[in-house]
Protein backbone atom coordinates (compact mmCIF):
# COMPACT_ATOMS: atom_id res chain seq x y z
CA UNK A 1 0.00 0.00 0.00
CA UNK A 2 2.05 3.30 -1.07
CA UNK A 3 1.81 6.61 1.29
CA UNK A 4 1.27 9.67 0.83
CA UNK A 5 4.08 12.11 1.10
CA UNK A 6 2.76 13.43 4.19
CA UNK A 7 3.58 10.90 6.31
CA UNK A 8 7.28 11.35 5.58
CA UNK A 9 6.83 14.97 6.18
CA UNK A 10 7.41 15.22 9.78
CA UNK A 11 6.90 18.94 11.99
CA UNK A 12 10.67 19.67 12.61
CA UNK A 13 10.81 23.38 12.61
CA UNK A 14 7.28 24.89 13.67
CA UNK A 15 7.26 28.01 15.68
CA UNK A 16 4.31 29.51 17.51
CA UNK A 17 3.04 32.90 18.09
CA UNK A 18 0.64 34.35 20.30
CA UNK A 19 -0.96 37.16 20.03
CA UNK A 20 -3.22 39.08 22.53
CA UNK A 21 -5.68 41.62 21.36
CA UNK A 22 -3.94 44.20 24.09
CA UNK A 23 -5.64 47.38 22.35
CA UNK A 24 -8.84 46.55 23.31
CA UNK A 25 -7.64 46.76 27.19
CA UNK A 26 -5.28 50.06 26.99
CA UNK A 27 -6.21 52.41 24.71
CA UNK A 28 -2.67 53.93 24.58
CA UNK A 29 -1.27 50.67 22.87
CA UNK A 30 -0.49 51.53 19.71
CA UNK A 31 -0.43 48.46 18.18
CA UNK A 32 -3.94 46.53 17.89
CA UNK A 33 -1.94 42.76 18.92
CA UNK A 34 0.83 41.92 20.94
CA UNK A 35 3.26 38.71 19.58
CA UNK A 36 4.71 36.79 21.74
CA UNK A 37 7.23 34.04 20.39
CA UNK A 38 6.19 31.31 22.47
CA UNK A 39 9.19 28.74 23.70
CA UNK A 40 6.18 26.21 24.36
CA UNK A 41 2.94 25.53 25.32
CA UNK A 42 0.27 22.73 24.97
CA UNK A 43 -3.09 22.09 23.03
CA UNK A 44 -5.36 20.63 26.00
CA UNK A 45 -5.65 17.27 26.30
CA UNK A 46 -9.61 16.66 25.46
CA UNK A 47 -11.13 13.13 26.96
CA UNK A 48 -14.89 12.35 26.41
CA UNK A 49 -16.62 11.39 30.02
CA UNK A 50 -18.18 7.74 29.99
CA UNK A 51 -20.56 5.15 31.56
CA UNK A 52 -21.13 1.72 32.31
CA UNK A 53 -24.57 0.46 31.05
CA UNK A 54 -25.90 -3.12 31.49
CA UNK A 55 -27.89 -4.90 29.37
CA UNK A 56 -28.67 -8.58 29.33
CA UNK A 57 -26.35 -9.71 31.67
CA UNK A 58 -23.16 -7.54 29.81
CA UNK A 59 -21.72 -4.17 30.30
CA UNK A 60 -20.73 -1.63 28.60
CA UNK A 61 -18.66 1.44 28.40
CA UNK A 62 -20.89 4.04 26.59
CA UNK A 63 -19.47 7.61 25.48
CA UNK A 64 -21.58 10.58 27.64
CA UNK A 65 -20.90 12.93 25.15
CA UNK A 66 -19.59 15.42 27.77
CA UNK A 67 -16.14 16.56 27.41
CA UNK A 68 -13.40 16.78 30.21
CA UNK A 69 -10.78 18.99 29.75
CA UNK A 70 -8.90 21.62 31.83
CA UNK A 71 -9.55 24.65 31.00
CA UNK A 72 -6.30 26.22 31.75
CA UNK A 73 -2.99 26.59 29.33
CA UNK A 74 0.84 27.76 30.23
CA UNK A 75 2.50 29.23 27.76
CA UNK A 76 6.83 30.51 27.80
CA UNK A 77 7.78 33.43 26.09
CA UNK A 78 11.08 34.81 25.05
CA UNK A 79 11.13 38.13 26.12
CA UNK A 80 12.07 41.10 23.89
CA UNK A 81 15.25 43.45 24.79
CA UNK A 82 12.69 46.56 26.41
CA UNK A 83 10.55 44.09 28.28
CA UNK A 84 7.07 45.69 26.63
CA UNK A 85 5.38 41.56 26.71
CA UNK A 86 6.54 41.53 30.86
CA UNK A 87 4.74 44.83 31.20
CA UNK A 88 1.37 44.59 29.03
CA UNK A 89 0.99 41.15 31.02
CA UNK A 90 1.60 42.96 34.25
CA UNK A 91 -1.23 45.20 33.08
CA UNK A 92 -3.18 42.43 32.32
CA UNK A 93 -2.79 41.10 35.70
CA UNK A 94 -3.46 44.11 37.45
CA UNK A 95 -6.82 44.82 35.45
CA UNK A 96 -8.06 40.97 36.58
CA UNK A 97 -6.70 41.30 40.17
CA UNK A 98 -6.49 44.22 43.07
CA UNK A 99 -3.22 44.42 44.72
CA UNK A 100 -4.71 45.88 47.54
CA UNK A 101 -8.13 44.65 48.24
CA UNK A 102 -10.08 41.56 46.73
CA UNK A 103 -11.58 41.68 43.33
CA UNK A 104 -11.24 43.88 40.75
CA UNK A 105 -12.56 47.12 39.89
CA UNK A 106 -13.46 46.64 36.49
CA UNK A 107 -16.17 44.49 34.83
CA UNK A 108 -15.13 40.77 33.63
CA UNK A 109 -15.93 42.09 29.79
CA UNK A 110 -12.88 44.68 30.07
CA UNK A 111 -9.97 42.31 30.76
CA UNK A 112 -11.60 38.79 28.87
CA UNK A 113 -9.66 38.87 25.86
CA UNK A 114 -9.90 36.04 22.97
CA UNK A 115 -6.23 34.91 22.15
CA UNK A 116 -5.26 33.10 19.02
CA UNK A 117 -2.06 31.03 18.84
CA UNK A 118 -0.82 30.68 15.52
CA UNK A 119 1.14 27.70 14.35
CA UNK A 120 3.34 28.56 11.47
CA UNK A 121 5.54 26.17 9.17
CA UNK A 122 9.34 25.67 8.90
CA UNK A 123 8.51 28.03 5.78
CA UNK A 124 6.91 30.94 7.99
CA UNK A 125 3.64 30.22 6.60
CA UNK A 126 0.28 30.00 8.98
CA UNK A 127 -0.57 26.15 9.33
CA UNK A 128 -3.30 26.32 11.64
CA UNK A 129 -4.79 28.82 14.58
CA UNK A 130 -6.16 28.07 18.02
CA UNK A 131 -8.27 31.06 19.71
CA UNK A 132 -8.87 30.58 23.08
CA UNK A 133 -11.97 32.19 23.88
CA UNK A 134 -12.74 34.61 27.15
CA UNK A 135 -9.62 33.69 28.19
CA UNK A 136 -8.32 35.76 31.23
CA UNK A 137 -4.68 35.80 32.91
CA UNK A 138 -3.95 33.74 36.16
CA UNK A 139 -0.75 33.71 37.09
CA UNK A 140 2.32 35.48 35.74
CA UNK A 141 5.59 33.24 36.67
CA UNK A 142 8.81 34.40 38.83
CA UNK A 143 11.53 35.92 36.42
CA UNK A 144 14.75 34.09 37.33
CA UNK A 145 17.87 36.75 36.74
CA UNK A 146 21.03 35.01 36.93
CA UNK A 147 24.45 35.75 35.43
CA UNK A 148 25.26 32.40 34.71
CA UNK A 149 22.80 32.20 31.46
CA UNK A 150 23.55 36.56 30.55
CA UNK A 151 23.76 35.28 27.13
CA UNK A 152 20.74 33.51 26.83
CA UNK A 153 17.19 34.85 25.92
CA UNK A 154 14.85 35.23 29.01
CA UNK A 155 12.38 33.08 29.09
CA UNK A 156 9.30 34.20 30.94
CA UNK A 157 5.93 32.10 31.38
CA UNK A 158 2.38 32.80 32.61
CA UNK A 159 -1.30 30.68 32.40
CA UNK A 160 -4.46 31.62 31.34
CA UNK A 161 -8.11 30.39 31.84
CA UNK A 162 -10.32 30.32 29.40
CA UNK A 163 -14.21 29.02 28.72
CA UNK A 164 -13.65 27.96 25.23
CA UNK A 165 -11.29 26.91 22.41
CA UNK A 166 -11.51 26.20 18.55
CA UNK A 167 -9.06 25.00 16.42
CA UNK A 168 -9.00 26.13 12.95
CA UNK A 169 -6.80 24.46 9.78
CA UNK A 170 -5.43 27.10 7.61
CA UNK A 171 -3.49 24.97 5.41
Amino acid sequence: MPLSNNAYNLATGNKWILTIPFKSIDQKFSANNVALNLTNFSIPELTIESADISQYGRTFNVPTGTRNEDKTISFNYMLSSNWHQYDILYKWFNLVSNQDTSGYEVTPSEFLLDLSVYVLSEYKNPIFRIDYIGAWISALDAVDFNYQSAEENIVHGFRINYAFYKFEGLG
